[in-house]
């Protein structure tokens, strides 16, 4: 049966994980300045509230869907978690870099890219290490 404490814990945990390496990437030179260009929307205290929260949640999400898939998911260790941040950067982290290519600038798309797959994979792991081994 499903560990809810571990699944809820584990999804804080993630949800917290999952806001500050987002925002390590996005003190990086350029990016916070293309965002202000492209969405400006974004840069007020509503903007950064709903975009708080919304990483947060998908960090909560991770751990909740971490907690009924963890036994389907291949490798030990670690590498359980890294595989398990892989596949939920698949399913949801790699729309956004596939979305910017369509207007933005390679670097951009490409930083995105890169950015998402780094914050997923770290996510997946912290979730496994919250979660436990079984």
């Amino acid at each position: 049966m499903y560990k809810w404490g571990k699944g809820i814990g584990a999804g804080i945990i993630g949800g917290i994980v999952f806001l500050v390496v987002s925002w390590v990437f996005s003190f990086l030179p350029g990016v916070s300045d293309w965002y202000a260009q492209w969405f400006p929307m974004m840069m007020n205290i509503s903007g950064m509230i709903s975009m708080t929260i919304s990483g947060f949640i998908m960090g909560l999400m991770m751990g909740f869907v971490y907690m009924v898939v963890n036994k389907g998911i291949p490798g030990k260790g670690w590498v359980k978690g890294f595989n398990f941040g892989f596949y939920a950067w698949l399913l949801g982290g790699l729309m956004w870099p596939v979305m910017l290519m369509g207007f933005a600038a390679a670097w951009m798309w490409i930083q995105e890219l890169i950015f998402g797959f780094v914050t997923f994979a770290i996510t997946g792991i912290v979730i496994f290490a919250v979660y436990g081994k079984k």
